[in-house]
């Protein structure tokens, strides 16, 4: 099934390319990976004082490092305008074998997403899980294999495969 999205009356259109870089201390994606990261690691990456980007963006280590747990507490990141004032994103990691390796996002208006973030947390929970599970395999010792198991995109919910296509 395809579909296509309709045009909001006042549209905001947050995007990215593949490449682009943005700060890890400055948004709920960075917070995600980076804070499974060993204390001394994530020391020596960032160093004691990080850039503002806005007013709401930790700008030391220690605010930093109090973020990060939070997030390993909750397994939630959410950022209120840390990199763009405009915007709140909220962030679950993706692990791989015990490593986080990247995160799941949504991210919206700030005003907008304020209102829909319990909504939003469950079904990003759900699938930052189901793509961990997918990445780590089978258990150490037991076969890997692909015969008679759906494919990634059977085991994907349905909404992730069809959002966003022309």
């Amino acid at each position: 099934m395809r579909r296509r999205c309709g045009r909001a009356r006042a549209a905001a259109l947050h995007t990215t390319a593949v490449g682009d870089l943005f700060p890890g201390h400055g948004g709920a994606s960075g917070h995600a990976i980076f804070a499974f990261l060993a204390e001394s690691r994530v020391r020596t990456l960032f160093g004691e004082t990080l850039e503002r980007y806005s007013p709401s963006t930790a700008t030391t280590i220690d605010e930093l490092l109090a973020i990060y747990a939070e997030v390993r507490r909750t397994g939630i990141a959410t950022s209120h305008g840390e990199y763009d004032a405009r915007v709140t994103a909220v962030a679950a990691p993706v692990f791989a074998r015990g490593v986080a390796t990247g995160a799941i996002s949504v991210i919206g208006p700030r005003e907008s997403m304020r209102n829909h973030l319990d909504a939003v947390v469950p079904p990003l929970r759900r699938t930052a899980e189901q793509i961990s599970a997918l990445l780590t395999g089978p258990p150490p010792g037991e076969p890997h294999t692909t015969e008679g198991a759906p494919s990634l995109a059977a085991r994907l919910p349905g909404e992730l495969l069809t959002r966003g296509r022309d």
